[in-house]
């Protein structure tokens, strides 16, 4: 079980775009009692498939948003 900075850097996602996918349902997780998310690697994989590059394709696309955004 992966922690979601150890998950996002086996699947080159940071770890705040992981939390996101584990609260919006899109990957699963085992919720510890102390509220932390642990990851299955295997199982996130499965579960995201083919959504993964288009999930990165929205992160890129927000990501320059930010960087552009304020300069024009």
């Amino acid at each position: 079980m992966l922690t979601s900075t150890k998950l996002g850097k086996a699947l080159g996602l940071t770890k705040t775009t992981v939390n996101r996918l584990a609260k919006s349902g899109h990957i699963p997780f085992v919720l510890l009692p102390s509220g932390h998310r642990r990851f299955d690697l295997e199982d996130v994989k499965s579960a995201l498939s083919g959504e993964l590059t288009e999930i990165e394709k929205e992160n890129q696309t927000t990501d320059e948003k930010k960087i552009d955004g304020g300069v024009q």
